[in-house]
C-alpha cells in the first residue's frame, strides 16, 4: 500500500520574481501589442446564485436557471470575465479568485494585505491570443463573517507561469481609487445557510440484475430476506454542496408494473438488510462514490417474475435511488436527488444448484482433457453427461467504479457422481479482471480438478494458474490406487497497468496506477480405499491500489496518498465422494461445501497538489487542493456459504 508520493517542487524563483513585481511602482498602463508578453484582466461581471447539477463543481457543471443576485454561503455563484494576452504562449493558467467586504475595500487600493476569503481558482488551458470571456462557477465560502455587499477580487496568472509578463500590474483587478470597478464583480450575500445534495449517477455494477427463481409461498413476503445473499451490486455517485449537513440516507426501490417496491440494502455496522442505508460525505463539493448491495425479498420477485416475458427481447426493470435529508436544515431543492435507470433483468433456477442427471453441455465437456489411470490420457465425457447427480454453482460480481478502480469475480464449481465407470469428480475455478481509469486487463485465473474411477480404482488430478494473461502454474498427473497431493502457490508484485490524466485545481497530473499486492493458489486432493477428496482455497487474493503521479508544472508538487484495498479474496471448497460400496451395492456418496470470504473496495486514495497563488496584496503564498478517487468503507465484507449439502446415491 502507498502513502505518499511526491513528484517535483515548486520554483520560488519565480515566486519571488512575481512579488517583486506586483509590489513594484508599476502604472495600470496596457502594454501596446509588439512591446513584450502580456497577461491583462479586463473585466469581472457582477455574480449570480445558479442552482448547479450534472458534473463537479468547478466543472462542467450544467446551469439549470438563474436564481437571484443574491447568494447565500454555501449556494453556487456564476459569472464571465475576460482576459486579454498580447504576445503570450503559455498553458496551465491559474486565474485565482477571493471576496472581500465592499466596506473594506480600502485595503485593496492601500496595497495593504486585505482581509479576503478563498472563492477557487479558475484553470485555463491555453492561453488565446486577445480578448477571451470565460465563465467561472464557484461556492460561496462559509466562513464569511457578516451578510452583505462583497467584491469578487482576481489575479490573472496567480503561480507565475508567464515568467516574462512585462505588467503584473494589470494581472490584478484595479481602479477603485478611481471610480471604476470594471474589473472586480459584485454580489450580494445573505446570511441563510444553503445544502444540497445531488445525485448524478445510479449504476449496476454488472449492467444487469439475475435473480433466483422465488420459491413458492413467498408472495406476500415485503420484509427483508434473513439470508445474507447480495442479488444487485453497484453504486451511486452523489455531491453534497454547501455547508453543515455532512450526513443522509439513501432509500431504493423497484417499480414493477407500475408499483414501487422496497429493495432492502446492506447497511455497513448492522450488518443486515435494511428499508435504507446511511452515508456521509467526505469532502464538499466533490462527487463522492457510494456503494451499495440489494437484496430482494418474495413479494418482490415474485412480481418481477410474473412481469418477465421470457419470449421479449429484453425485459427492464426500473430501479430508483433517493437521497433522503435527515437534517434540522431544509435543503435549498430536491428534486435533484432522485435517480431512476432502467435495468434488464433475468432469472435463473436454483434448482439446477443441485439436480439428478447430466447438468453439463457437452461442448464444454468436450472442451475437458481427462487423466485416466496408470498416465493414459483421453476424452471421456459420457461419465460427466450421464452424471447420477451434479453440484454446480456459480457466482459473479464487479465491484467498484470502473472509470476509477474495480474488480469483477467469477467463481465457479462442478462436481458430479456417475455410474459409468462408478467415478466422481470435482472442479473449481476463479477469475479476477481489474478495471482502472475505464481499462480492464485479466488479472488472475485459477482451476483445479479431481477425478477418480472406481472401477480400474485410480484418481488424477489437473490444475493451472493464470496471473496478467501469463501461465505461472500448470500441472497435471494420474495415479492408480493411492494419491496425496497438495499445491501452495503465492505470486506477489507491484505493477502500473493504466494511466490517466486529471487537473487538480490548475495543476495538471498524469496518474499511472496499476496493482500491489499478492495472489495464492492452494489445494490438496487425496484418494486412498476409493475414497477422494478435494479441498483448500482454490485461490486467495490481497489486492491494493498503486498509483504515482508526475505533475507537468514546474512550480507545483504534489503526488497520491492514502491506502486502498481493491479486493481481499478468499474461495475454499472442501468435497468428497465415497465409492466403496459403489460397485458392490450401487451406492455413491458425494458431499460439497463452498465458502467464500470477500472484502472489496475498502480506504481512500486520492491526489493533492501544492501550488503558489497570490494573495491581495504583495503576498504569494503556497495552496493545496486534492480530487479524491475514493473514499468510502468497504460495504462488501461478508463471509458466506455459496454451497453446503451432500447425497447418497443408490443405482
Amino acid at each position: 500500500m502507498r502513502k505518499c508520493i511526491p513528484v517535483l517542487v515548486r520554483s520560488l524563483v519565480v515566486c519571488l520574481g512575481l512579488w517583486l513585481a506586483a509590489c513594484s511602482d508599476s502604472d495600470d498602463t496596457f502594454v501596446p501589442p509588439g512591446q513584450g508578453p502580456n497577461l491583462a484582466l479586463i473585466s469581472i461581471g457582477d455574480a449570480a446564485a445558479v442552482d448547479a447539477s450534472g458534473g463537479p463543481i468547478g466543472g462542467a457543471a450544467t446551469v439549470f436557471a438563474t436564481s437571484s443576485a443574491v447568494a447565500s454561503p454555501g449556494e453556487t455563484i456564476q459569472f464571465d470575465f475576460t482576459v486579454r494576452a498580447n504576445g503570450v504562449e503559455a498553458e496551465h493558467i491559474g486565474v485565482h479568485f477571493f471576496l472581500i467586504e465592499r466596506s473594506k475595500s480600502g485595503q485593496l487600493v492601500d496595497d495593504e494585505e486585505a482581509e479576503t476569503y478563498d472563492l477557487g481558482d479558475f484553470f485555463i488551458e491555453e492561453v488565446i491570443e486577445g480578448d477571451t470571456t470565460y465563465t467561472a462557477q464557484f461556492i460561496v465560502p462559509s466562513n464569511l463573517p457578516a451578510a452583505g455587499d462583497y467584491l469578487i477580487v482576481a489575479y490573472v496568472d496567480a503561480a507565475g507561469i508567464v515568467a516574462d509578463d512585462i505588467n503584473l500590474r494589470d494581472n490584478l483587478s484595479r481602479g477603485l481609487e478611481d471610480g471604476e470597478e470594471d474589473t472586480y464583480g459584485d454580489i450580494l450575500i445573505d446570511s441563510e445557510l444553503h445544502h444540497d445534495f445531488i445525485i448524478h449517477k445510479v449504476e449496476v455494477a454488472s449492467g444487469f440484475i439475475l435473480l433466483p427463481e422465488p420459491a413458492p409461498g413467498e408472495e406476500n413476503d415485503s420484509a427483508a430476506p434473513d439470508e445474507v445473499e447480495s442479488h444487485i451490486i453497484g453504486h451511486i455517485d452523489a455531491t453534497k454542496l454547501g455547508s453543515g449537513v455532512i450526513s443522509a440516507r439513501v432509500a431504493a426501490e423497484m417499480i414493477v408494473g407500475g408499483q414501487a417496491y422496497t429493495a432492502h440494502l446492506w447497511t455497513e455496522g448492522d450488518d443486515a438488510y435494511l428499508d435504507t442505508m446511511d452515508i456521509v460525505f467526505p469532502n464538499d463539493f466533490e462527487e463522492h462514490y457510494f456503494p451499495w448491495d440489494i437484496t430482494v425479498n418474495g413479494e418482490l420477485s415474485h412480481a418481477l417474475l410474473d412481469a418477465f416475458d421470457p419470449d421479449a427481447e429484453e425485459n427492464l426493470v426500473t430501479l430508483r435511488f433517493t437521497i433522503i435529508d435527515i437534517s434540522a436544515d431544509v435543503e435549498h431543492r430536491d428534486d435533484n436527488n432522485v435517480l431512476e435507470i432502467q435495468v434488464p433483468y433475468a432469472f435463473f433456477d436454483p434448482e439446477t444448484v443441485f439436480e439428478t442427471g447430466p447438468t453439463i453441455a457437452a461442448e464444454q465437456a468436450e472442451t475437458r482433457r481427462v487423466a485416466g489411470p496408470g498416465g493414459a490420457t483421453g476424452d471421456d465425457v459420457s461419465a460427466q453427461n450421464n452424471a447420477l447427480l451434479s453440484f454446480v454453482r456459480s457466482f459473479g460480481q464487479v465491484y467498484g467504479d470502473s472509470s476509477k478502480f474495480a474488480v469483477s469475480l467469477n467463481i465457479g464449481t462442478n462436481s458430479y457422481v456417475s455410474q459409468s465407470r462408478f467415478s466422481a469428480e470435482f472442479n473449481s475455478s476463479g477469475s479476477f479482471d481489474i478495471f482502472i481509469f475505464n481499462n480492464s486487463a485479466s488479472l488472475l485465473g485459477a482451476s483445479a480438478q479431481a477425478f477418480a474411477y472406481g472401477d480400474t480404482v485410480g484418481a488424477g488430478y489437473n490444475v493451472g494458474v493464470r496471473i496478467l494473461g501469463a501461465s505461472v502454474f500448470s500441472e497435471s498427473d494420474s495415479v492408480a490406487d493411492r494419491l496425496q497431493k497438495s499445491w501452495d502457490r503465492t505470486w506477489e508484485e507491484e505493477r502500473a497497468l493504466f494511466d490517466a490524466r486529471f487537473v487538480i485545481a490548475i495543476v495538471p497530473l498524469r496518474v499511472s496506477a496499476g496493482i500491489a499486492g499478492s495472489v495464492g493458489f492452494g489445494a490438496e486432493i487425496g484418494f486412498d480405499n476409493l475414497v477422494i477428496t478435494a479441498t483448500g482455497d482454490v485461490f486467495s487474493a490481497e489486492i491494493s491500489a498503486f498509483a504515482t503521479a508526475e505533475i507537468n508544472l514546474l512550480v507545483a508538487s504534489g503526488g497520491v496518498g492514502g491506502s486502498f484495498l481493491i479486493i481481499s479474496e478468499g474461495f475454499s471448497i472442501t468435497g468428497s465422494a465415497d465409492l466403496t460400496e459403489a460397485a458392490s451395492d450401487g451406492r455413491i456418496t458425494l458431499g460439497l461445501d463452498i465458502e467464500n470470504e470477500l472484502k472489496a473496495i475498502e480506504g481512500d486514495i486520492f491526489l493533492f497538489v501544492k501550488y503558489p497563488t497570490y494573495k491581495f496584496c504583495c503576498k504569494f503564498g503556497q495552496k493545496e487542493a486534492t480530487k479524491t478517487i475514493y473514499n468510502t468503507g468497504s460495504l462488501y465484507d461478508k463471509t458466506w456459504t455459496l454451497f453446503s449439502d451432500s447425497r447418497t446415491l443408490t443405482f
